[in-house]
């Protein structure tokens, strides 16, 4: 028997006469054999007690709590601040990422963007004057100074597959990237020499080290400590970014089907459950069927955080229930 995903907040199970194996939730493992022509195929759905892991998650970064700091060179001086709070500025978007128990992969997809910290010269293009930006630097040579202002940036976030710990892993195995079609532009001038530099396309490599996924009340809760340079090509720049960003998302836990009672009339289950919140059980002999067309063998609402259900079962033919919580 193939395979085949279950919608997010379902639970589902499969019972077979004589079945070889076992299937639940893409898992395949062997039968427990309780009642003469009857195989379990399924014990639990169980995951995780505490984390719904491997799907997509989407994190929402809280600009509270996600400010990345400018630092570096521009023409082999060292960058400074035009005024107060020029070189800082705080981040805000998703941060895509495949989670599971014990590995993360961001995929893509991130939408990462920086807010204006103030208007900073040169204004757009390398024009005289001011413009708002999300950084404005300066920097003085022996030939005099200059001042650069990196505006519109936007950043996805990618990687192979990091192993996780505990919920920690390498933040240097993540790269930033301006995507092909953000509008990110670093606008620079130093008396006669003025200009813009699209940033699209460009990346750098983490090299922060410090990352880790953490359960928040009913939130999942990303940190990621960033440290990567942005290359400038017209003005020999070497933009350095650190800081820290911090990401949520939902933590949708996986419901729970425990190992039923089985007796060659019914199959019982006690599901743990959660007073108030209403579930339904449906039933199904052909697993392909879209879920819209599978039958309600059962509908409650919990009274106790363990309910007991019974539904009557045909001996004949493989049988798959699904458990939904409908609120």
């Amino acid at each position: 028997m193939k395979g085949r995903a279950l919608p997010r907040g379902v639970c589902g199970l499969a019972i077979a006469p004589d079945h070889p194996f076992g299937y639940i939730h893409g898992i395949m493992r062997k039968p427990t054999r309780l009642v003469p022509g009857i195989s379990l195929l399924a014990a639990s759905c169980l995951l995780s007690t505490q984390v719904a892991f491997a799907e997509a998650k989407t994190f929402v970064i809280d600009p509270e709590k996600s400010t990345l700091t400018l630092s570096g060179t521009a023409l082999g001086a060292a960058l400074q601040q035009q005024g107060p709070g020029s070189l800082s500025t705080t981040y805000s978007g998703n941060i895509l990422a495949d989670v599971t128990e014990n590995a993360v992969t961001f995929v893509g997809g991130s939408t990462m963007a920086a807010a204006n910290s103030g208007s900073w010269g040169p204004g757009a293009g390398g024009a005289a004057g001011t413009a708002p930006a999300n950084y404005g630097a300066r920097a003085t040579t022996g030939l005099g100074s200059g001042t650069a202002a990196l505006r519109e940036l936007l950043f996805d976030i990618t990687s192979e597959s990091i192993p996780t710990l505990g919920g920690t892993f390498a933040a240097d195995g993540l790269t930033f990237l301006i995507p092909a079609t953000a509008s990110s532009v670093a606008d620079y001038s130093a008396g006669f020499f003025a200009g813009s530099e699209a940033l699209a396309g460009k990346s750098g490599d983490n090299v922060g080290q410090g990352a880790n996924i953490s359960v928040v009340g009913d939130e999942l809760v990303l940190t990621i400590t960033v440290d990567y340079t942005l290359v400038i090509a017209d003005i020999s720049g070497q933009f350095r970014i650190r800081g820290q960003l911090v990401a949520k998302a939902p933590n949708i836990v996986p419901l729970v089907i425990p190992g039923p009672v089985i007796t060659p009339e019914s199959i019982g289950f006690n599901i743990p459950t959660e007073i108030g919140k209403s579930y339904t059980i449906l039933g199904s002999e052909d697993l392909g069927i879209p879920l819209i067309e599978w039958q309600v063998i059962d509908q409650f609402t919990a009274t106790s955080t363990t309910e007991a259900r019974n539904i009557a079962v045909a001996l004949a033919g493989q049988q798959f229930f699904i458990l939904r919580a409908d609120d």
